[in-house]
């Protein structure tokens, strides 16, 4: 099974290295981008990506996975690296791809697109979303972006596409709208809900609980 962690900065390089090794005792294999690569060099069954990039990009945090899923011909998850130390034991034992792609909850003011649409930040996306005229955007699921599982499809190349063609949405409303993150393109929640839908990808949560209680 892969593990793909995003790690950018000492604060996430220092606190999934502290924790990854759970993982890979189990007999995952873990891919991690970073820019902080020494840190990681040390590990057995761990694959080390470079992120040089000057400002962070939560839209790594579904390109990395999806280009890793394309690459390996697998499923992947991914985690928060922050979140690797509240992973239950019995997640990382028992854990079981799917057919499905995996989430572990919505945003908390609202489970759809239709609760945040009016949101100020939001209005370039609406603008975009409105262009497209395929389905009701209104009914996008807000994935909490903290671990989801992303499984392998012959529509990997397209859910790709996807991304990368929304990502300057993100990237345009992050610009304008200060929101308190340090980096650009969050919200990327909707932005992974979007791409699914556009693919006909089914959405499900996880049976198991990720997190210890």
């Amino acid at each position: 099974m892969i593990l793909v962690i995003v790690a950018v900065n000492d604060e996430y390089t220092n606190i999934s290295k502290s924790c990854i090794n759970r993982f890979i005792d189990n007999n995952w294999i873990v891919k991690v981008l970073t820019n902080q690569p020494e840190k990681f060099q040390n590990l057995i069954n761990v694959e080390i990506y470079e992120y040089n990039k000057k400002i962070f990009n939560f839209f790594e945090k579904i390109l990395f996975p999806l280009q890793i899923s394309e690459k390996y011909e697998e499923g992947v998850l991914y985690i928060d690296a922050d979140l690797l130390c509240k992973i239950s034991d019995d997640f990382i034992l028992n854990f079981k791809p799917s057919n499905e792609f995996l989430y572990y909850d919505t945003w908390p003011d609202g489970e759809t697109f239709e609760n945040y649409k009016t949101n100020g930040y939001f209005r370039a996306l609406v603008e975009f979303l409105n262009t497209e005229k395929t389905y009701d955007y209104n009914h996008l699921t807000t994935i909490l972006e903290w671990i989801y599982y992303f499984p392998y499809s012959k529509k990997i190349g397209n859910l790709i596409y996807d991304a990368e063609r929304i990502k300057c949405v993100f990237e345009y409303m992050s610009i304008l709208t200060y929101t308190g993150y340090k980096g650009i393109g969050n919200g990327e929640g909707i932005g992974i809900s979007y791409i699914l839908t556009n693919n006909n990808i089914k959405m499900n949560k996880f049976e198991q609980m990720p997190f210890l209680i």
